[in-house]
């Protein structure tokens, strides 16, 4: 008979040793292991990686071999030698256009950190960030002493968006046809990932990149080389205190899992008011169902905010049609992308 689950808990051990499937990951693309076997441009054996990058030589050959047990690097075992997946040549190399090794970066230097005090903020129902990195949650995205601190600390930030972002963002902005509009702003675009992919798919639509100044200082370093053929330019501000232009179509990307409902149905109203009529919002955001029982995903990012900050939640369908209906939107429709993809889509209209 087969055993069953309270039997052999295999559900307790993947979760038991998920980290170290993040842990090893983010461990390749410190040691920059994807960028050498890529730039190589023929397999390599382990010894000549190790002396390459100045790694131990046993160690690494253990290690390329546990990269070739995740499905990240290929081995010839009558050769021994070691090359890249495809999935690692398009997603982990950093002269991929489509690299998320930022993403990696943005974990080891947050994430991993701030969930080990997770317990902790679930007793105190406050964000550890403080206790994890020494910053302060209301200081997050501070010059003087949050992520925007240095220059450096500056462009790993916004290139840690862009690498959670990349293989995400075409999946969910082809999950609503936006064609009938023909102007739209990026409300809070980062590095522009997605300003990017939606000139790709609508490249006669004119497209503005909106965001604070120390962040749209970095955007030609995540340009396409092809940017020029797009109508796509920029607006500095911030979405809170200042005027943001209007258009057709808002894109929000991952902006309200950081704010109460409050502040949300706040910026909600204020984006309404500058839409011209007729048009909409495209949210992208991890949803709950609306009895928020799954899907996993959602619960992972809920874990994750729970850590982080004081005021960030994932919510549902059901919750954001609230915001949006209390702002007057209407028609509010959405669109779950399946896979672990840090995203769905909502779209809701304003009356003409």
């Amino acid at each position: 008979m087969a055993a069953t689950n309270t039997e052999y808990p295999e559900l307790l051990y993947e979760y038991l040793n998920g980290f170290i499937k993040t842990w090893s990951l983010v461990a390749a693309v410190d040691l920059k292991i994807f960028d050498h076997l890529e730039g190589a441009g023929k397999p390599l054996k382990a010894t000549e990686v190790a002396k390459n990058l100045e790694l131990n030589a046993p160690y690494t050959k253990r290690f390329l071999d546990v990269l070739t047990a995740m499905k990240l690097v290929k081995k010839n075992s009558e050769e021994e030698t070691y090359t890249n997946e495809p999935l690692s040549s398009k997603y982990l190399v950093r002269s991929s256009p489509d690299c998320m090794a930022g993403a990696a970066v943005y974990e080891r230097t947050i994430e991993i950190p701030t969930q080990a005090w997770l317990a902790n903020a679930i007793r105190t129902g406050d964000s550890q960030l403080e206790n994890a990195i020494g910053v302060p949650a209301d200081k997050i995205f501070d010059t003087e002493i949050g992520c925007y601190k240095t220059p450096q600390e500056q462009y790993e930030f916004i290139d840690g968006q862009e690498g959670i972002a990349i293989g995400m963002t075409n999946k969910c902005l082809t999950s609503f046809d936006l064609s009938e509009f023909k102007t739209a702003v990026d409300v809070g675009g980062g590095s522009g990932v997605n300003t990017w992919a939606l000139a790709r798919l609508y490249p006669d639509m004119e497209i503005t990149h909106f965001d604070l100044p120390v962040v749209l200082q970095y955007r030609e370093k995540f340009m396409p080389k092809n940017a020029k053929q797009y109508k796509v330019k920029t607006h500095e501000g911030n979405f809170f205190e200042d005027p943001i232009p209007s258009a057709d179509l808002y894109l929000v990307s991952h902006v309200f899992h950081d704010h109460p409902v409050a502040k949300s149905v706040g910026l909600v109203k204020k984006l309404f008011g500058s839409l011209n009529p007729g048009g909409a919002i495209v949210i992208l955001e991890t949803f709950w169902n609306n009895e928020k029982t799954g899907p996993l995903k959602a619960a992972m990012d809920e874990a994750r905010f729970l850590a982080l900050l004081r005021d960030s939640y994932i919510r549902s369908p059901n919750d954001f049609s609230d915001i949006l209906k209390q702002a007057g939107f209407v028609d509010v429709q959405v669109s779950w992308v399946e896979g672990e993809a840090w995203s769905d889509t909502i779209m809701a209209r304003k009356p003409k």
